[in-house]
């Protein structure tokens, strides 16, 4: 026998790779890992989703570094009993290389493949042979602790008795515990090494600067996989980058059932690569199979226990177990990780999913829409919406909004939600709606409403609470957006409701009637809106005083109205009283105070009375700031409404004060393009807010 134990490289039972792209800092961690090849073992796991490149990372590295190695064999543990077949061809080309060796001979002609595996393992357990490498592939149904399942098995058995050689392990499963390096294998983040994926399996010329191939390859998110399978069916057909973008969005299923098969992937395809791993999680756990079928009708990303334990009351059974308590949540979610088809969230404290599994667990596990999951996941995001009492509520708005936005692209022209006549449903809408209005997605709002409106008509009728409490939100909302015949018939359908069921002095219909005098008042119905504004507050003075917070709102409307008018010493009597009426109830800081302060300052510098007027305008910054920079925050002259126009260079009044205006008075715009621009980042569609917008532009134009 050769005393190197030297095999000749074969690439048997190696996965094809055409072109093998990036992977260099994994491939140096690996290298790194195995220094010092023919001391003690050596044992590197290369950890990942399935169909993100694992094998063919071991395979890059098998061929880039067989040199180093006296003998390299490729073992396929998709299951035990191909695993023992791989041993078998092992034994094989161990005979055919060393004839002589009694102990390879017997092996070689061994008909009972645990004798044939044991006689590998004593081969590669001699002393002098240390230089080996062994590669387990697709390791990913190990046998766990406490876990029934018949076709899980230890890979541990497998490896030679001696403390010598190598050995790589690729896997799914986050559970496999044997020690040695860990190496993670994550989506490709470099949007060029997708497109050098992209161009390589469709043989085509792809420029990485070209916006259909950009576009094409954020989609698939840097899967491998699901880049190889959108190269092989383009290197099959003439269709285009863009129109395969569309067919991926529109018709996943039956796009990912024509694409070709893929050598590199052995027997698997983008729509099949998961359905292994499910299998094993409902074998161990059928609910945590149902939340993943659950969690595609969410976002993708930053899944959070509460989240979903909102719902928990109006969901089924199974659901209810789970979401019980985080415990039993952790239990089912645990079980998703171990298959890497969701990962923990490190900064936000939440789960992902990648989007090509996302679009799996739609297309696939979905394959058949059910308004019961729909419903459920629309539920769980309408019930978390926070009150606006709870602290620091405009944060978990923010981190709601791209699951509130899915839930609405899920059922848009898909289920028929106002006919289900269902409570929770109809709550969770309206909740939606308040939750797209205040983060300023106005259209998702709209159809929230609407369909909170017409669900709530068919089921409870036209004067219920909710329906007419919808019937001003709508009124708000179209307001906003400039749409004042819509907002007033709104306004009138509310405010006719309250007094049918609760009277024209009560004070929810007072309410009503300022709202439509305010409506009255942006269409320069000046007779109108005067007559409803001064019912509202003489109904509010009789009903709760002339000093109630609520009375003062009104007072201040009135002032704003008169203002209006031209009639600035009425203006002026009613924005002080406002003023003092909300210092002595409120103290000189509330928030209550950010309107009228402006106004009040507004009145002292017309008249020449600068020193109040900044007290006014400090007092108002402060205000500003401590409202956490909200929209809802910002006074009517700032924000638009009626007043804009009368004092369209607001800004000077602070810099002839030499006040420097902060930052966030004007983060809500940019200069360039205001209109495109708006809270949080959204596309700005409020008819104020885009005057608002040209205003201050044109100011850093002027200064």
């Amino acid at each position: 026998m050769k005393e190197d134990f030297s095999v000749p490289f074969s690439l048997s039972g190696i996965p094809e790779i055409e072109q093998f792209v990036g992977r260099k800092e994994e491939l140096n961690k690996v290298k790194k890992a195995f220094q010092d090849v023919g001391s003690r073992r050596k044992v590197v796991l290369l950890r990942g989703l399935g169909g993100i490149g694992k094998t063919q990372l071991a395979a890059a590295f098998v061929k880039e570094h067989r040199d180093v190695y006296s003998a390299v064999f490729w073992l396929n543990g998709k299951n035990e009993d191909t695993l023992k077949g791989s041993f078998t061809g092992i034994a094989k080309r161990l005979y055919n290389e060393y004839p002589s060796s009694a102990l390879l001979r017997t092996a070689a002609g061994e008909i009972n493949v645990d004798q044939v595996v044991a006689a590998i393992k004593q081969w590669l357990s001699i002393r002098e042979n240390t230089r080996w490498l062994l590669v387990f592939d697709n390791i990913d149904n190990p046998k766990i602790p406490g876990i029934k399942d018949a076709q899980a098995y230890d890979i541990r058995l497998y490896f030679p008795e001696a403390d010598q050689g190598s050995i790589l392990i690729t896997t799914r499963s986050s559970r496999l515990k044997i020690g040695g390096e860990v190496v993670s294998v994550r989506k490709l983040l470099d949007v060029q090494e997708s497109i050098m994926i992209l161009a390589s399996t469709s043989r085509r010329e792809i420029s990485d600067q070209d916006p259909s191939a950009i576009d094409l390859v954020k989609q698939l998110d840097g899967l491998p996989l699901a880049l190889a399978t959108a190269g092989a069916y383009l290197g099959q057909v003439s269709t285009s980058l863009e129109t395969y973008l569309h067919y991926y969005k529109t018709a996943w299923r039956r796009l990912q059932q024509t694409s070709p098969e893929l050598l590199s992937y052995e027997d698997r395809a983008l729509y099949t690569t998961w359905d292994l791993s499910l299998k094993r999680i409902q074998t161990q756990n059928e609910s945590a199979g149902k939340l993943l079928r659950l969690l595609a009708y969410f976002d993708n990303q930053d899944i959070w226990f509460q989240l979903l334990a909102a719902g928990r009351k109006a969901g089924p059974e199974w659901f209810s177990t789970i979401v019980e308590d985080e415990l039993s949540f952790n239990e089912a979610i645990r079980l998703l990780c171990d298959h890497a088809l969701i990962e923990p969230l490190r900064v936000s404290n939440g789960y992902g999913m990648h989007s090509c599994v996302h679009d799996w667990a739609l297309h696939i596990l979905n394959a058949e829409r059910e308004t019961s999951v729909a419903t459920l996941a629309l539920i769980c995001v309408g019930f978390a919406v926070p009150e606006k009492s709870v602290s620091e509520h405009w944060v978990t708005e923010r981190r709601l909004l791209p699951h509130a936005r899915k839930c609405l692209e899920s059922v848009q022209g898909s289920f028929d939600l106002k006919s289900q006549g269902d409570e929770n449903i109809l709550n969770a809408i309206y909740n939606l709606g308040a939750l797209f209005y205040s983060q300023q997605y106005l259209a998702g709002a709209e159809a929230m409403y609407q369909w909170a409106l017409e669900g709530n008509e068919k089921a409870w009728g036209p004067n219920q609470m909710s329906m007419l409490d919808t019937f001003n939100k709508l009124g708000i909302l179209y307001e906003r957006q400039g749409k004042m015949v819509e907002a007033e018939a709104m306004y009138r359908r509310a405010l006719e409701g309250k007094e049918k069921a609760w009277g024209p002095d009560h004070p929810s219909t007072l309410d009503a009637v300022n709202d439509l005098g305010t409506i009255y008042a942006d269409q320069c119905k000046m007779a109108e809106a005067e007559a409803m504004l001064r019912r509202a507050l003489e109904g509010k003075e009789k009903a709760w005083g002339p000093d109630h917070f609520s009375t003062l709102k009104i007072v201040h409307n009135l002032g704003t109205l008169y203002a209006d008018q031209g009639k600035m010493a009425e203006a002026e009597a009613m924005f002080r009283r406002a003023l003092e009426g909300n210092e002595k109830a409120r103290g000189t800081e509330h928030r209550s105070m950010v309107d009228t302060s402006y106004d009040i300052g507004i009145f002292h510098a017309h008249q020449g009375e600068m020193a109040e007027a900044e007290k006014m305008y400090q007092l108002h910054l402060t205000l500003l700031k401590r409202s956490h920079c909200r929209m809802s925050a910002l006074p009517r002259a700032i924000m638009g409404k009626r007043t804009l126009h009368r004092f369209p260079i607001f800004d000077f009044r602070f810099h002839t004060f030499g006040i420097q205006l902060p930052t966030f008075y004007f983060r809500f715009c940019l200069p360039t393009d205001p209109c495109q621009t708006c809270l949080y980042h959204s596309p700005c569609n409020d008819y104020y807010f885009k005057r608002r917008c040209r205003l201050l532009r044109d100011y850093y134009q002027r200064c």
